[in-house]
């Protein structure tokens, strides 16, 4: 899953580095912490606020550093923001943090607001349930000339096809024996690209392996591997879109970098502005990508120069703009899954021309019964199809069943707008 990490490679280290700002300062704090010193540790929260776009995380952390210099005012204020993301945190008259404030009406008023987040909402309809509890699908795709579903499964290590009448049938195995992650069509050639990556928490990899990951084509009809590109060292291509000229672009959620393949050479596009990037759409005009990043929010990157602009809610509707799996875009609508927050969810968000900030968003699905964790989708038409219930949420970080939990069917949901 999404992390903090380095990728081993010189190149980088030059570039700016957004995931070392992050570890600088949350140093920072802890210092602040261990010294007792209440303001440098205020001062930290408000530049996480700034570097994380105001993530909800970063505004609880705010709201926590107004408490402890007993200014309440404040604490309400912040934690009014918080609500207005639409997120939610349990129990928050439990937080030791704002123990003082527990008998206090503004108080109770605002943790009612956040607990509202975890009403259930429901637009989408469960179209079927895959046949196996075994997958732990990852990301999907369609095939128009074939009608059916494609998509990858990390812990049976291949790709399916998905008919659907809920049927599924092994596409293509993972050339490596590895977890297969990202996948798009590019159906003018004909051609499948998925990622396999040997993730380095899982067990039942070769040490050796752990860490590596390539990109493979195949053949669209018959299944058949075309080519493999191994990825520059220490990359793990979790994430994939296609350029305007079918070249697949992909993000490495671990090291924060996204690269290119044209003509089997490897190109990068970022600057180190990124921390977790995930699943990108293309612009309008093909020029830019909307990039997901889990940490730090949306962001819109011009592909020639990698300069990246940050999408800001509008403070009158503010939304979560973390923790966000993957971005489809269709014409003006762009759609977002959304599993990094409480509760998770998927959201079509309404942009400003040029797609510069959010001016409000429509709740698609969130804590309904069977959402679970969601991962990717796809546009078929104008119908969104996504992943439900992936199993990413009863798994621990060597990809076991965690004790007392079990698999259940993934479900492909349907929204129609």
């Amino acid at each position: 899953m999404p992390a903090v990490g380095q990728l081993a490679q010189d190149a980088i280290a030059t570039h700016p580095n957004a995931a070392a700002d992050l570890q600088r300062l949350l140093e920072k704090d802890d210092s602040a912490r261990t010294a007792g010193d209440s303001l440098t540790r205020l001062q930290v929260a408000l530049q996480l606020r700034v570097l994380l776009n105001d993530a909800p995380d970063a505004i609880l952390a705010t709201a926590h550093a107004y408490s402890v210099l007993r200014d309440s005012m404040k604490v309400f204020e912040t934690l009014t923001e918080y609500a207005q993301t639409g997120v939610a945190k349990k129990n928050m008259e439990a937080d030791k943090k704002f123990a003082w404030l527990a008998n206090s009406p503004g108080f109770k008023q605002v943790c009612r607001k956040i607990e509202a987040n975890e009403k259930p909402i429901s637009r989408s309809t469960t179209i079927l349930q895959f046949p196996d509890t075994g997958y732990l699908a990852e990301d999907i795709d369609y095939d128009t000339q074939g009608r059916s579903f494609l998509f990858t499964s990390i812990l049976q290590h291949a790709i399916f096809r998905l008919s659907q009448n809920g049927s599924s049938q092994k596409f293509a195995a993972s050339p490596s024996g590895w977890p297969m992650m990202a996948i798009k069509i590019d159906q003018p050639r004909n051609q499948l690209w998925v990622t396999e990556v040997a993730m380095p928490g899982f067990d039942g990899q070769p040490d050796t392996a752990k860490g590596q990951s390539a990109i493979c084509t195949f053949d669209l009809r018959t299944g058949k591997l075309k080519e493999r590109f191994p990825a520059p060292e220490g990359a793990q291509w979790g994430d994939m879109v296609l350029d305007k000229d079918g070249d697949p672009i992909l993000a490495d959620g671990q090291s924060g970098a996204i690269f290119r393949l044209q003509h089997g050479a490897w190109q990068r596009l970022d600057h180190g502005d990124f921390i977790s990037p995930q699943t990108m759409a293309l612009s309008e005009d093909k020029k830019s990508l909307i990039v997901p990043d889990y940490v730090r929010g949306l962001a819109i990157m011009d592909i020639g120069s990698g300069k990246p602009t940050w999408i800001h809610s509008d403070p009158a509707q503010p939304c979560a703009l973390n923790g966000i799996d993957g971005v489809y875009k269709n014409g003006q609508r762009l759609l977002m899954t959304q599993n990094g927050v409480e509760p998770e969810r998927v959201v079509e968000l309404q942009l400003v021309k040029a797609g510069r900030g959010v001016t409000g968003y429509t709740m698609i699905e969130k804590a309904s019964p069977g959402l679970g964790e969601p991962t990717h989708g796809v546009w078929v038409g104008n119908d969104f199809y996504f992943i439900a219930n992936s199993g990413w949420n009863v798994l621990d970080r060597h990809g076991k069943l965690i004790p007392g939990s079990r698999m259940t069917p993934p479900a492909l949901m349907r929204y129609r707008p």
